[in-house]
């Protein structure tokens, strides 16, 4: 299959990285890599989530001009490539090599370990985002440069970058918070109780949209309860229960807390890096009782475990133990990649199907 050809691929690069312990030697690979990984997305047919929604938008916008159908800049964006084909691949080609390519381009810049970084992208934010639901995935590539904006101390180019994103889906406007960041000064331990408060807060949440939906039972609240009925529906989401992956989280954020006291200058604003981490977390688990809403809104600093989890591994002394460490991680992707096909519902990823193969 495809795309364990292409995990297989990453995954040697990504060991071969940490031998060599530096990525200005695997710089030449990256461009044919990310090449592949736009020719990949903008090349398929029926193939990941959301592909038959966002063709459906693109027949509409890509032959009439209607800025406020949904997102703005991705309208018009629709109208624009209208304007010279009415092949929704044109699309899927301009949207996969913009977030790809700003992708790479910042991982590059922030990453210990550029293609453990790869890796993890490929399992998660290429093929769920940059291979399926496009508007976001084009969002967090420009909130990622918004970010190393605000590095640069231009946090009017950084407001206006997430406001750009927001245009083309509007959860963007959550990256914002990121000014709020270098404010942030806890310890890991005044962290994880955070965590788990948000957490603890959420299940009451939970609790509450329960209740409000009773109340419409009743013929009452029926407004409110009929949306939380939609939200809470398979269709969005449910409540997403207490897992592995929670527990990976809390584990990333400990070890990266207590890694920076020791080794500070492995990466440049690894602080900010972990504080990021640290809001996506607040997030994920404050909207945990609606799945849509915990992943859409905290994948905008979640993500930055792409940089977290490399400089993790960096910050072990022995190669042996940085081997030992990828393989920890190796498995985690794996699993990650599994989840894709056959656990997450509606990603449509199997089988791949591409324009020459119709």
């Amino acid at each position: 299959m495809i795309y364990y050809f292409f995990f297989f691929i990453i995954s040697f690069l990504s060991i071969f990285n940490i031998l060599k312990d530096n990525n200005r030697d695997w710089y030449y690979a990256t461009v044919p890599l990310a090449s592949i990984l736009i020719l990949f997305a903008g090349l398929r047919f029926e193939t990941g989530p959301d592909y038959g929604s966002y063709k459906a938008i693109f027949d509409i916008t890509g032959n009439e001009f209607k800025p406020d159908y949904g997102e703005p800049l991705f309208a018009i964006l629709g109208y624009v490539i209208g304007l010279f084909t009415k092949n929704f691949n044109a699309l899927l080609f301009v949207v996969a090599c913009t977030a790809v390519s700003l992708k790479f381009y910042f991982l590059k810049r922030y990453s210990k370990y550029l293609f453990v970084s790869l890796l993890l992208y490929y399992v998660t934010n290429y093929l769920s985002q940059d291979f399926g639901q496009i508007r976001q995935g084009l969002a967090i590539a420009i909130c990622m440069i918004a970010l190393h904006n605000l590095f640069l101390q231009n946090r009017k180019k950084f407001t206006f970058l997430v406001l750009l994103a927001a245009m083309f889906h509007f959860s963007a406007i959550i990256f914002l918070l990121a000014l709020l960041v270098e404010r942030i000064n806890f310890t890991w331990q005044k962290m994880l109780v955070i965590w788990v408060a948000c957490l603890v807060l959420s299940n009451a949440l939970s609790f509450l949209s329960g209740y409000i939906m009773l109340l419409d039972v009743a013929g009452q609240g029926r407004v409110i309860g009929d949306k939380l009925s939609y939200l809470t529906s398979e269709q969005y989401g449910n409540k997403i229960p207490i897992n592995l992956g929670m527990f990976f989280k809390m584990a990333i954020l400990i070890i990266s807390k207590r890694f920076e006291v020791k080794y500070p200058s492995i990466i440049p604003k690894i602080g900010v890096f972990i504080n990021l981490y640290f809001i996506g977390g607040c997030i994920f688990f404050l909207f945990s009782f609606v799945e849509i809403y915990a992943g859409r809104l905290s994948i905008y600093f979640l993500i930055f475990e792409l940089v977290l989890i490399p400089y993790i591994i960096s910050c072990c002394k022995e190669t042996v133990f940085k081997i030992l460490a990828f393989s920890l991680v190796w498995i985690y992707a794996a699993y990650l990649l599994y989840q894709q096909f056959y656990v997450i519902k509606g990603t449509f990823l199997l089988p791949y199907q591409d324009i020459f193969n119709q």
